[in-house]
This record gives C-alpha cells, sequence and structure tokens, in this order.
C-alpha cells in the first residue's frame, strides 16, 4: 500500500504542477485562493481516483510493478490508462457540477439524457495529463530498472570475485583435472560419446539438435559437437552445480567467468581463457546470483 500511495503522489504532483501551469477548464479565470482551492481539489481527486484503479490492477489484475520489464511497463500503463481516465473525467466533471452549479450532475446529465460532448472535452484534457505522466514515469521507471540492474551487475561481480579468490586459495581452479571425478556424455549418433572431468567445460552452446561443449583438455581450449539438445546437456550435468544455464543456448561453468557486465538486451559474461563473451538472459541473472551466495555461505 506504501508503494502505491507513494506512486499516486508522484504522479499527482505532475497533475498538479500541471494544472498550475497550463490552467486548463477555465481555472485561468478564476481569481484569488479560489484558484488554489481548485487545484489542489482537483489534483486531490486524481490522486483517489488512480489509488483505486492501483488496488484494482494489484488485487485483481495480479500487477507487480518491481517484477516489470520497461516493455510490460508501457501494456500495463496502457490498462491503467482504459480505467483512470474515465473514472477522472467523471469525478471532476461532477466536483465541478457540485461545485459551482450546486448540482453534482449537472456537467454530465441535462434532461435525463448524458452530456457526450463535455464528457469527451474533459476525456481530452485528462488524456494530455496522462500522456505527460505516461512519459515522466516511463523514464522513471526506465532508470530505476537500470539502476537495479547496474547494482544487481556489481553484487555478482563481487561474488564472482570471492569466489576466485576461494578457489585460489584452496588450489581448485577451473583448469585443475580430477581424474575421479569423470563424466561421459553420450550424443545421438554412433561413436558420439565425450568423456572429460566436468570442472573442465567451458561452456556448452546449443545449435537447434547439436551442441557445441567448449572444454580444456591438456591446457588447452577444445570444441566437440554433440548431436544432443540443449535439455539433455542439462540433464547429463545437472548434478555439478557449478554448471548452470545462463540463457536459452548456453550452459557455463561459473568457475571459469572473470565477470559480468551489461548489453542492450540483459548481461554477458567473460571467461577465462576465451574470446566469447556468453549472453546472460534477465531471467537467469538471479539464478546465478543465488547459485553464487549459496557458495560463498
Amino acid at each position: 500500500m506504501k508503494d502505491i500511495i507513494k506512486g499516486c503522489a508522484k504522479s499527482c504532483l505532475i497533475v498538479m504542477l500541471c494544472l498550475a501551469l497550463f490552467q486548463p477548464w477555465g481555472i485561468d479565470r478564476i481569481e484569488g485562493m479560489t484558484r488554489i482551492v481548485l487545484i489542489v481539489s482537483e489534483t486531490l481527486i486524481s490522486f483517489l481516483d488512480a489509488v483505486v484503479v492501483e488496488l484494482i490492477v494489484k488485487y485483481v489484475f495480479r500487477f507487480r510493478v518491481s517484477t516489470l520489464s520497461v516493455r510490460r511497463y508501457v501494456m500495463e500503463s496502457l490498462v491503467r490508462a482504459v480505467m483512470l481516465v474515465p473514472l477522472i473525467t467523471l469525478t471532476l466533471l461532477v466536483f465541478q457540477g457540485y461545485g459551482w452549479k450546486g448540482n453534482a450532475l449537472e456537467y454530465i446529465v441535462k434532461d435525463g439524457k448524458f452530456m457526450v460532448q463535455p464528457f469527451l472535452a474533459m476525456s481530452m484534457c485528462v488524456a494530455s495529463l496522462a500522456v505527460v505522466i505516461f512519459i515522466f514515469m516511463y523514464y522513471s521507471v526506465k532508470n530505476d530498472k537500470l539502476k537495479e540492474e547496474l547494482e544487481n551487475i556489481r553484487s555478482i561481480n563481487a561474488l564472482l570475485e570471492e569466489r576466485q579468490r576461494k578457489l585460489s586459495e584452496d588450489g581448485e581452479d577451473g583448469g585443475v583435472t580430477e581424474p575421479e571425478l569423470t563424466c561421459t556424455i553420450v550424443g545421438h549418433g554412433q561413436g558420439a560419446v565425450l568423456e572429460l572431468n566436468p570442472k573442465d567445460i567451458i561452456y556448452v552452446e546449443s545449435m537447434a539438435n547439436y551442441a557445441d561443449v567448449c572444454y580444456i583438455k591438456d591446457g588447452n581450449t577444445r570444441h566437440t559437437t554433440l548431436r544432443i539438445t540443449l535439455k539433455q546437456m542439462r540433464e547429463t550435468l545437472e548434478a555439478f552445480d557449478w554448471v548452470v544455464q545462463c540463457h536459452r543456448a548456453f550452459l557455463v561453468n561459473i568457475n571459469f567467468v572473470v565477470n559480468l557486465s551489461s548489453r542492450s538486451t540483459g548481461c554477458q559474461l567473460h571467461v577465462f581463457g576465451i574470446d566469447k563473451d556468453i549472453p546472460v538472459s534477465r531471467a537467469n541473472t538471479e539464478t546465478i546470483r543465488n547459485m553464487l551466495e549459496r557458495k560463498s555461505v
């Protein structure tokens, strides 16, 4: 509830500023304190309507602002606008009719008929304010998401640095082989078998029904392509929790990862010994963080 009130208050401060600057709906013709009272009253009405709509979208439509992508925020803002613009229009018309005419329905009902013209005129004004608010909130949400992503990257990089330090201290970096630990990957087709120490795997890249396995052998980086899906690879390697899925097309050995950096469609991992950057989808960033946090305990 606190977040809802905070968000609605931020939007309504913009409404108050626009009303004070542009003075629509004949506000510019009102003198003295009455103008200020009217602006504050209409802002308060907008705030209450916004809270009602936010409660509806939260508890009925189950919108969760904290988990939104910017694209989804745009789509859900349209849903809010569809509900909010008519609601604010009606309440403002009722308020103006009650305040200036002594009859709350004066502006929307006449001779038993609904007055379309004043409703549409007010709707256009409210929609114009809604566009201004949307632009402001869009960039505000986008900026908040960017800050959140950068903070997430910094925290993951700190965990990666701690992980590398521990591996270095224990003498168990990603390139050390352990003969007693062997993984057999069986692909489709005759002779499609790869045996290796799972700690030597750097990454696995899916290519349709094939998988390119990049690994260390005899101190050199090698590639083997097998006819096997990424899902089957993930099932084969599921016992080795340092191999995680970071993208729909990639598995990566977290012990080889140097750091994480941002890119336009998510993030990317920089890996020891290879020039290839491994993409990380936003959905899997949290998976990597959770795994690193478990390892650091």
